[in-house]
């Protein structure tokens, strides 16, 4: 018996020798794209296969306002708060997936809390909410290795989902319970990014146009006939910024200035559409420059494990004229935080 079954057992080994062949060149093939352990040898896409989570906490202090000024050429100054606090915090959440060889998806959300104090009116009001998501896609025109360079296209979205009701109007600011976290409007961006490493520097550069879709919001109230959910369009933004990246074994400096230029915000009753707003009247004095400095520590534990340290501080910046809308207008002072980063 044993004898009999000595040729089915040969003959099942040496069919199955090519099939584990076969198999262990088709997982090879699609196996995950190398991620370089330093941060200046990668591209701007996630490798292919990989997936990366961030998680992060922001902190932005508010000590005080931009007074008039613009691109219509007021006077450039700050106003320093002596009795009030502003501050805004958010937890988020980024998620990168290397989909293909030259293509990355990414998706943003966040939790936002802010806290406005005044001790010489008595305010002291906290609110919350989800904040804005984004979704981006990223694509590879140009890649190059050792050493590394890339120049990418970059596209995002980002949609409205926070707290956009400040409560009830009656009986003036003060009384108002709750805080804007949100445009409420739809922002799309387009741009490219370029990388250039240098031995132990690495240099980015991007630019691109975020183009801000014009939408009923409920903050905005027409007062004259008193209706409510009036149409906003914020400023179309014009974005830059210049990365320098010094790598010094497993830790690397960062500095990178960035810079916004912003047209005025548009606001009304009606619009023919989203892309079209004759209808809607220019806010004088509501465009301007935005520039910040950003600086930041990141600590490679491991090829899969990172954590990032940094803060920013804005150097110019415009009248405080949406407030506490900061994705229209600023306030005046450091944002600092740090974030956990996993690759799988």
């Amino acid at each position: 018996m044993v004898r009999g079954l000595l040729p089915g057992l040969m003959f099942t080994a040496a069919l199955a020798m090519p099939s584990s062949q076969a198999l262990a060149g088709f997982g090879a093939k699609t196996m995950r794209a190398d991620l370089p352990a330093r941060e200046v040898e990668r591209s701007l896409t996630m490798a292919k296969g990989w997936i990366e989570f961030s998680l992060g906490y922001d902190h932005k202090l508010g000590l005080g306002q931009w007074n008039d000024f613009g691109l219509d050429g007021q006077e450039r100054g700050i106003t320093k708060w002596d009795t009030a606090r502003w501050t805004r915090q958010s937890e988020w959440l980024t998620l990168r997936w290397g989909i293909a060889r030259r293509a990355e998806f990414w998706w943003k959300v966040s939790f936002e809390q802010a806290h406005l104090k005044n001790d010489a009116l008595g305010t002291n009001t906290r609110d919350s909410s989800f904040g804005d998501p984004i979704f981006g896609y990223r694509f590879t025109i140009l890649q190059q290795d050792a050493p590394q360079r890339s120049l990418v296209f970059e596209s995002w979205m980002k949609f409205p989902a926070g707290d956009e009701g400040p409560g009830t109007y009656l009986g003036g600011p003060l009384n108002v319970s709750q805080f804007v976290f949100t445009t409420g409007t739809t922002d799309w961006y387009f741009g490219l990014g370029f990388k250039q490493q240098l031995g132990p520097i690495g240099l980015t550069a991007h630019a691109g146009y975020e183009y801000r879709f014009s939408g009923l919001v409920q903050y905005l109230i027409e007062i004259d006939n008193y209706q409510f959910a009036g149409r906003m369009k914020p400023g179309d933004r014009f974005r830059a910024d210049v990365e320098v990246l010094a790598q010094l074994g497993p830790v690397a400096l960062i500095a990178r200035p960035e810079l916004m230029v912003r047209r005025k915000t548009r606001v009304g009753t009606s619009s023919k559409n989203v892309f079209s707003n004759p209808n809607l009247s220019t806010v004088e004095g509501s465009g301007g420059i935005e520039l910040d400095i950003h600086g930041e520590v990141l600590i490679q534990a491991t090829r899969g494990f990172d954590i990032r340290l940094y803060g920013s501080m804005p150097v110019v910046g415009e009248d405080l004229m949406f407030f506490p809308i900061e994705d229209i207008h600023r306030t005046w002072g450091p944002t600092f935080g740090g974030a956990v980063e996993v690759r799988l």
